[in-house]
């Protein structure tokens, strides 16, 4: 799999279609899986947000964060999966890795993957 993928929505033409920070933010307030960090975290940023995951440091924690329209995260691995097909659900948009594949994430985070494109 790819280092960094991305949620990126597009219009039926194929244009972009450029997901707001204000529905970023609504999404991260509505959403009680995800957290803000704290302003001493490595990567604080007020575009990412954290995904709690088992261990008790939040600074290895796996991270979204938004930028130009599109959200991110490096090398997602279980439950992050999950939580990106289910952002690109509610986003109309889709899960692209680096490569250009596009991959479909069910409802138990399993990937499978296109590289026919968007």
């Amino acid at each position: 799999m790819s280092y960094s993928v991305h949620i990126v929505r597009q219009t039926a033409e194929g244009q972009e279609d450029p997901i707001s920070l204000d529905e970023w933010n609504a999404y991260i307030e509505a959403d009680p899986d995800l957290q803000r960090p704290e302003p001493g975290h490595p990567n604080y940023s007020d575009t990412l947000v954290l995904l709690p995951a088992e261990t008790d440091s939040p600074e290895d924690w796996p991270w979204l964060a938004w930028s130009s329209g599109s959200i991110s995260t490096d090398y997602p691995q279980q439950p992050m999966l999950k939580k990106m097909g289910q952002l690109a659900l509610h986003f109309g948009a889709i899960v692209m890795s680096d490569d250009g594949d596009v991959w479909t994430i069910d409802e138990n985070g399993k990937v499978s993957m296109s590289t026919e494109g968007y």
